[in-house]
């Protein structure tokens, strides 16, 4: 009776902890999604930022940033082709 209740209790910690680690997994999936679409954004933004009249080494500048973010958004979700 004593081996039942251990492993009853071994059970409930087990599913709790995996359920646990799927929540967290949940949020940082979130967190990568924001944080994908703030990378994509800026990077549109500093394009379309530069059809206005500004001078020149601010649009330099601001293209810069853009495709640094877009490189790093790629970077960061490169897939393997092996």
């Amino acid at each position: 009776m004593e081996r039942l209740k251990n492993y009853n209790l071994v059970e409930e910690t087990t599913t709790k902890l995996i359920l646990l680690n799927s929540q967290i997994k949940q949020e940082n999936n979130k967190a990568d999604d924001i944080f994908n679409i703030t990378l994509i954004g800026v990077g549109l933004a500093m394009g379309i930022s530069i059809l206005k009249q500004i001078d020149i080494t601010n649009a330099i500048t601001m293209l810069g940033v853009g495709l640094s973010c877009l490189s790093i958004y790629l970077l960061k979700n490169k897939k393997d082709k092996k």
